[in-house]
C-alpha cells in the first residue's frame, strides 16, 4: 500500500507540474493575444487615419486641378477673344463706323 501511495504521489506531482506548465503557457498565450489585439487596433486606427489623409489629399488635388482648369479656360478664352479682335500684326480685325455694312474683315 505504501508503494501504491508513493506511485500515486509521484503521479500527482507530475500532473501538478504539467498543470503549472499549462497555466504558464496559457498566461503567455493570453499576453501574446493581447499584444496582437493591440497591434490590430493600432493597424485599424492607422488605416482609418491614412484613408482620411488620402481622402483629404484627393480633395485638395481635385480642388487644385479644378482651379487650374478654370484659370486655363479663362486665359484661353481671353486669348481667343483677343485673337478674334486683332490680326496677327496687332491691327484690329473689324474696321468701320459701327454700321454692319461698313465693317470689313482683314
Amino acid at each position: 500500500q505504501e508503494a501504491e501511495h508513493a506511485v500515486l504521489k509521484k503521479n500527482y506531482e507530475v500532473l501538478l507540474s504539467q498543470c503549472r506548465n499549462a497555466a504558464r503557457e496559457l498566461e503567455m498565450c493570453q499576453g501574446k493575444y493581447e499584444v496582437l489585439m493591440m497591434q490590430l487596433r493600432d493597424t485599424e486606427r492607422q488605416r482609418a487615419e491614412d484613408k482620411a489623409t488620402l481622402a483629404g489629399q484627393h480633395s485638395h488635388e481635385k480642388e487644385r486641378i479644378v482651379k487650374y482648369l478654370r484659370d486655363v479656360d479663362e486665359t484661353l478664352g481671353a486669348e481667343v477673344a483677343k485673337m478674334l479682335k486683332t490680326a496677327p500684326d496687332g491691327t484690329p480685325r473689324f474696321k468701320g463706323t459701327g454700321s454692319p455694312k461698313a465693317r470689313t474683315f482683314s
